[in-house]
């Protein structure tokens, strides 16, 4: 409670100081450079007259930056202070603790979501372990508790209307907050040369590429994923068709990917900054309730939907927007692992041709014809 106490002045006090609107800082969840802030970093990085300034609590990521050209630093130095306190502009893809949650009043927030609202999000949730921390009506306590959940942004992006009534009502927002416009990390390919990771490991190269990414489960206490896979089978099946399995899973969970990638063909990418270079190449993504199947959208992935504990899910964990239930089928939905092996050994999850008719509809409705670009945009907005 001190803490949140001292906090709260600081951030009080951070207000008196003058503000760079020419100066952004940016910053991502659990010091990672990825998503949307990640792009929209590397845009403005070097376009004077904007200094665009990466703040992290990971040493080697800073140093990393740094020794590409780009302007980083740690968030606890004096420096990356500093800069927190005097920059106008705050990027971030999930909270503006990302950045710095104490030294930020006065600047202009804008949060770049990092993924497109199937699951209730934010002050929408309304059961498991974080609807607590969301109630409506008068924060008194949870506000002190929680001071970034209860900041609102002053700009965010969405791809259609859709998704943008969704954020205006999860994070209390007037419509002209939320703008309709591409996001950075689908635009960034449009406007500049395309970032790739790592490579993956050279046995993946000419296999055909699988994708398992679910969800964050908020609620398990134990990796539900042990259980929910016949690891060893699939790892022969893998061996036997000649393909990957690529497992991606949520950042707050990827020190589970190492119980499951001991497996020949199974291969941990849980801790890659990101995944959008191998979304066109993908010949199936496996997924559960996790939005990225809606940036695969974009690149006609087929999608096939494997929800091992739907009900524990909806009820302990987290609802789905009512929205999402009426959705056009993109892909097949099993609950259980011998469906799921059935789907695969039978090989029609592979084709494209199925399901497209539902894909084609869900693309329209996640994602508008005719987006301007989210550059274009904030450029705009900010008078930059």
């Amino acid at each position: 409670m001190w803490k949140n106490i001292i906090g709260k002045l600081v951030y009080y006090l951070s207000g008196w100081l003058p503000r760079d609107r020419r100066k952004a800082v940016f910053g991502c969840y659990r010091d990672l450079f990825t998503d949307n802030s990640k792009y929209l970093f590397l845009h403005y990085s070097g376009a004077s007259p904007i200094r665009a300034i990466w703040i992290s609590g990971d040493a080697y990521l800073v140093d990393r930056l740094r020794r590409k050209g780009h302007d980083a630093y740690l968030r606890g130095s004096w420096t990356g202070r500093w800069h927190a306190l005097t920059a106008g502009v705050y990027c971030y893809s999930s909270y503006v603790g990302d950045i710095n949650q104490w030294l930020c009043r006065g600047a202009f927030l804008i949060n770049l979501w990092h993924g497109s609202p199937l699951k209730e999000i934010e002050f929408d949730i309304s059961s498991g372990p974080l609807a607590k921390r969301y109630r409506r009506g008068r924060a008194g306590l949870r506000a002190w508790l929680h001071h970034q959940l209860y900041m609102k942004p002053d700009l965010m992006l969405a791809p259609s209307f859709q998704v943008a009534a969704c954020f205006r009502s999860a994070f209390r927002l007037p419509e002209h907050r939320v703008l309709i416009s591409g996001y950075p990390r689908t635009d960034f390919g449009q406007c500049h040369e395309v970032v790739t990771n790592p490579p993956l490991p050279a046995f993946c190269h000419g296999r055909r590429q699988i994708l398992y990414a679910p969800s964050w489960r908020d609620g398990a206490e134990e990796n539900p994923y042990l259980n929910a896979i016949d690891w060893e089978r699939l790892s022969d099946w893998l061996s036997e068709t000649d393909s990957v399995l690529l497992v991606r899973l949520h950042p707050n969970e990827r020190d589970m990917a190492r119980d499951l990638a001991k497996y020949p063909f199974i291969v941990d990418i849980s801790s890659r900054e990101d995944i959008y270079d191998l979304l066109p190449d993908l010949a199936l993504m496996i997924t559960d309730y996790s939005s990225l199947y809606i940036d695969g959208l974009l690149f006609d992935v087929p999608v096939l939907f494997y929800r091992f504990d739907e009900h524990w899910y909806t009820e302990a964990c987290r609802r789905t927007y009512d929205y999402s239930r009426d959705l056009p089928e993109a892909g097949r939905v099993v609950t259980d692992f011998e469906s799921l092996y059935e789907e695969l050994d039978r090989g029609h999850c592979f084709d494209r041709e199925c399901h497209r008719k539902g894909r084609n509809s869900q693309r329209h409705q996640f994602w508008s014809p005719g987006l301007p670009m989210s550059f274009e945009v904030i450029n705009q907005h900010l008078g930059w």
